[in-house]
């Protein structure tokens, strides 16, 4: 099986799963957060559990960014630059900013969550600088790029917002 294959079952495997996801969660609620409880195996530090978790999604990305023939194209550089500002603040930052009244989580949540995230940083990465069109650097004057910018930066900027708001109702 070549990895365009690959890739394509992976595509339909993860949307599968998240309708597996969507609809087991009404039965069963997911050890993690406040709903955090035994049986679920050991547990670590929420926090260093947190950087765990979310870090496998940059470290995936960053890495197939590198082994790409992409590696000097400016369009590449803004995808990786755009994706690594989301992350680093969501693997490394927030973690360290949040107080919370449960200090450990589970290793089982954790792998969960890591492997979802290799999974995501794979698809999004190969896809950009493997197996989806080639852009020139001339597409970042394209409209469609220049909204996707907007929107992330928008994004970007409710979600900093919010994270304040969650930061400050704990204290």
């Amino acid at each position: 099986m070549d990895e365009r294959v690959f890739y394509d079952w992976l595509v339909i495997a993860w949307l599968a799963l998240a309708v597996v996801t969507f609809v087991a969660l009404f039965f069963v609620t997911a050890p993690y957060g406040r709903f955090t409880r035994r049986g679920w195996g050991p547990r670590v530090s929420a926090r260093w559990g947190w950087v765990l978790m979310e870090s496998p999604s940059l470290i995936t990305f960053v890495v197939l960014y590198l082994v790409s023939d992409q590696r000097s194209q400016p369009l590449a550089l803004v995808f990786v630059l755009l994706w690594g500002i989301h992350y680093v603040h969501r693997s490394f930052v927030y973690p360290f900013r949040v107080r919370s009244a449960r200090p450990s989580t589970t290793v089982s949540v954790i792998a969960m969550g890591a492997l979802f995230n290799v999974g995501n940083g794979y698809l999004n990465a190969r896809y950009l600088f493997t197996l989806g069109p080639r852009l020139e650097t001339s597409w970042m004057l394209d409209p469609r790029f220049i909204v996707g910018i907007l929107l992330f930066a928008a994004g970007y900027a409710l979600n900093q917002h919010s994270d304040r708001i969650l930061i400050e109702l704990r204290e």
